[in-house]
């Protein structure tokens, strides 16, 4: 029997700013930076990066934008877990209370730009904020949140790692360029 052949094992390490990682992967590198893996809409100002005046932050109130997305609910609104009524969070709203205009648009990012896992029941706060900006018109720095996201992940034993095409222009792009 003859011995398996070892593993390689490379590790390249590469630095790259904001913009050429968004030219790389082809998404907008311009407007508004957020990042938060939290689902209520009121962790958002919580998220402000550690350089605003690079990455700005939102500065919009929670309810601004809870009204703006979602329907009103109606006070009374319980949920059921395990057999006991919670009074579920103001600002952690279900999918099925979306304003009709957004819908569209949450299903359109929700499937191809944030790549979420778990609850598909509850936009989570990042997603919330960019169906805002689509909703008022302002830019979303998407390459900034997709950087944040993949950093997040492989902090996480049991999450997988998002963005497989993006992730290919990436390698592809170290390949060629070292």
């Amino acid at each position: 029997m003859e011995p398996s052949p070892s593993l390689l094992s490379f590790e390249v390490k590469i630095t790259l700013r904001l913009e050429e990682f968004a030219l790389i992967l082809c998404v907008p590198c311009h407007g508004v930076c957020v990042f938060t893996s939290e689902w209520a809409i009121s962790s958002l100002p919580n998220s402000v990066d550690s350089n605003p005046d690079i990455y700005p932050p939102p500065h919009e109130d929670p309810l601004l934008i809870h009204d703006a997305l979602f329907y009103p609910r109606p006070p009374s609104k319980t949920n059921k877990v395990k057999g006991v009524d919670i009074i579920p969070n103001p600002l952690q709203m279900d999918i099925s209370e979306l304003k009709t205009n957004v819908k569209k648009w949450e299903i359109i990012l929700s499937e191809n730009a944030i790549s979420l896992t778990g609850n598909k029941d509850h936009p989570n706060a990042c997603l919330c904020y960019m169906l805002y900006c689509l909703t008022i018109g302002r830019q979303f720095n998407l390459a900034y949140y997709i950087a944040n996201r993949m950093i997040s992940v492989t902090k996480s034993a049991d999450m997988t790692l998002p963005y497989g095409m993006l992730l290919t222009r990436l390698v592809e792009h170290v390949r060629v360029t070292h």
